[in-house]
């Protein structure tokens, strides 16, 4: 008996050191299925899917993804039809086998912005309140010209005539999954999937 209880309080130790396990980082590469084509422009890749009166090409980083951040990409879509087209991030989509990616909804995504670019507890540790009271205005000045060019670059909620073109930053929630993860963007009657091979490091 007392053998079984050691057996199950191992079993039950690697159960929890497995699942307390840290998220590992990703890196994601571009699989592009017919009708779609890549190339890469200072670093990042441009995926591009011709549909039949929609166009959409995503700006994607290459960079490997550290554990737990969001992933920012550009969207760009070409109106090729004779229709105007509403556009929002909610024609947006993300599956990694059966698990939704979460995409973030413009004002959701800047105040995730403004979150990551506070001053953390570790930035504090230390500083009495009259130190940070003591912080140059400069910083502020930047940081709040980050976020403000970060608001501008997002994809926002449009429609798109005939024969323009809608672009903006689209951030996604960290896709901790390793295999095939697939972005899907509705225009119309157009579907365009982007596939990625995800690695997790």
């Amino acid at each position: 008996m007392l053998k079984f209880r050691k057996i199950i309080l191992s079993f039950t130790f690697i159960a929890i050191i497995f699942g307390c396990a840290q998220p590992k980082s990703v890196i994601m590469k571009a699989s592009p299925l017919a009708g779609q084509t890549l190339r890469y422009e200072q670093g990042d890749q441009i995926f591009i899917s011709h549909g039949v009166q929609y166009s959409v090409a995503l700006a994607w980083p290459t960079e490997i993804v550290k554990a737990g951040d969001p992933i920012d990409f550009f969207v760009y879509i070409q109106n090729k039809s004779n229709n105007p087209l509403n556009f929002s991030t909610e024609n947006i989509h993300a599956q990694c086998g059966q698990k939704n990616i979460h995409i973030y909804h413009p004002q959701e995504a800047l105040e995730d912005e403004k979150r990551r670019t506070d001053l953390s507890a570790s930035d504090l540790a230390g500083l009495t309140a009259y130190d940070v009271s003591l912080l140059p205005p400069a910083y502020y000045l930047a940081r709040n010209q980050s976020l403000q060019n970060f608001a501008q670059s997002l994809l926002k909620a449009q429609t798109i005539s005939e024969n323009m073109t809608h672009e903006g930053r689209v951030r996604m929630a960290f896709p901790s999954c390793s295999g095939k993860l697939q972005l899907t963007i509705q225009t119309g009657n157009d579907v365009h999937t982007f596939e990625f091979e995800t690695t997790l490091k």
